[in-house]
């Protein structure tokens, strides 16, 4: 029996899913025993699509399925949009003159995997409101959706019942075919707790973290930390064992603003790229703080980490939010650039 190398090309169920697959189109082909797969190097100009790729397999031409290639270094999904797609100043830069504010997220979804929906801090949401948005998109588009301010910056007696309503608004995002009322993929990427500079590490607010990331489960989270506070290796731990992602922030080198050291708490990784405008930081606003291109040397610089966190989880998340005048989008487009390239 022949050996067959793959990897995993398209988000799927850990641990690997090659095996499964490769199992049920063993026996689908009439062959006994179980395929020998294993993770190994082959010689690049070896590497070709298994559904022509001939193998020894008791002679024959053996067609595994289209999840699975030759073998490459096995890597995870890299997902790369925006922060937000509504943005006035997007109209031009981005949206073609005169378009109407409906037709932004369905423009947006022919160039983006997914996007981060940021309305949902500033009020609370609704599954019937959620259904909606998602019914303007491919329903292969997802949505990470930030947690209300509530839950976040402005935490307070009521908070559990906040927590309630945002998780039975999520419902909004579950996928059904239209005739058969059949369960289909969850449109709903992750939950973003993104917590403010004054959210600072001391014993009520580790607690508040721990029961407001039960509260929120079974969705998937995410925590963000804005003050370097945080960067410690019992708050890593303790996001691990919960399952929580850490949120890696790109920010400006100031003091009291966390790092940006890549690091996995969860299978999914996320980077946010919020812009190094140092003057603007403290005293800016919402528009002003994100006014920022990065260059192309700056990206280049997150390539290697990025590929290293690809590696080791199901996906990495990376999002920009310099949104000011569509510079996310340019950068964001910039760096799908570099990482084919590479």
């Amino acid at each position: 029996m022949s050996m067959v190398y793959v990897r995993r090309t398209m988000p799927t169920r850990p641990p690997w899913p090659g095996r499964t697959h490769f199992r049920e189109a063993s026996r689908a082909a009439g062959r006994k025993g179980t395929a020998r797969l294993r993770r190994a190097s082959w010689p690049e100009d070896q590497r070709r699509d298994l559904l022509t790729c001939p193998s020894t397999f008791e002679g024959g031409v053996f067609a595994l399925c289209e999840w699975a290639s030759c073998y490459t270094p096995p890597m995870g999904e890299i997902l790369i949009a925006t922060s937000g797609y509504s943005y006035a100043d997007w109209v031009g830069p981005v949206y073609p003159p005169g378009t109407d504010k409906r037709d932004f997220l369905p423009l947006y979804a022919e160039r983006f995997p997914f996007t981060e929906l940021n309305f949902s801090y500033y009020r609370e949401p609704t599954a019937e409101g959620l259904r909606q948005i998602a019914d303007k998109v491919p329903n292969t588009f997802r949505f990470v959706i930030k947690a209300h301010k509530s839950l976040t910056h402005e935490r307070g007696p009521g908070w559990e019942r906040a927590a309630e309503r945002f998780l039975a608004a999520l419902d909004g995002f579950k996928n059904e075919a239209p005739s058969t009322g059949a369960p289909g993929p969850d449109r709903l990427l992750g939950v973003l707790l993104q917590f403010p500079y004054s959210f600072h590490y001391d014993d009520a607010n580790r607690r508040y973290l721990a029961s407001v990331t039960d509260a929120l489960k079974p969705a998937r989270l995410f925590a963000e930390f804005r003050n370097d506070e945080w960067d410690r290796a019992s708050v890593w731990n303790e996001l691990e064992k919960r399952n929580v992602g850490l949120v890696i922030p790109d920010l400006p080198k100031l003091d009291g603003l966390p790092l940006t050291t890549p690091r996995l708490t969860s299978s999914y990784g996320y980077i946010r790229f919020h812009g190094r405008n140092t003057v603007n930081w403290w005293n800016g606003t919402n528009v002003t703080r994100y006014d920022y291109r990065y260059t192309q040397g700056e990206l280049g610089d997150w390539l290697e980490p990025v590929k290293e966190m690809a590696a080791k989880a199901e996906a990495v998340i990376i999002a920009f939010n310099n949104h000011f005048a569509g510079q996310a989008i340019e950068n964001a487009e910039e760096f799908m650039a570099l990482l084919g390239r590479r």
